[in-house]
């Protein structure tokens, strides 16, 4: 991804994308203890959680082409995914943590996968407008 002109403006408007929404909204979904809670702590959260690793890897490889990047999020946020079906004791207990809870999940949910792929989809979307 190679923004126009110097590429610091795609930059601040991608750090701020990363920091202030795409953080703040994963995480609060993440926490989220209102009524449909189910549906946005278990699933939308999967959204913002793609957002946030696709901006960050716009921010750490700015050369990269948006869709490599959106795929090899999609490819790692569906291979978490399926790890948890598996319940080794050094992921139970790394899931057991907040940070641990957070980036690994700890039930599997086929409902996620349409969010992941809508994230990475607008993820693509962005990363395109910035070329």
């Amino acid at each position: 991804m190679k923004p126009a002109g110097d590429g610091s403006s795609a930059r601040i408007l991608l750090l701020g994308a990363l920091l202030f929404l795409t953080a703040s909204a994963w995480i609060s979904t993440r926490l989220y203890g209102w009524p449909g809670s189910w549906l946005v702590r278990g699933s939308v959260g999967g959204f913002f959680y793609v957002l946030f690793w696709c901006f960050l890897g716009y921010l750490l490889f700015p050369g990269a082409r948006p869709g490599a990047i959106a795929l090899a999020v999609l490819a790692a946020t569906c291979a978490i995914e399926f790890a948890q079906i598996w319940h080794p004791p050094f992921l139970e207990a790394a899931r057991g943590t907040l940070a641990g809870g957070l980036l690994l999940g700890s039930v599997f949910s086929g409902v996620d996968f349409p969010w992941y792929f809508a994230g990475c989809g607008d993820a693509w979307l962005v990363g395109r407008a910035l070329q």
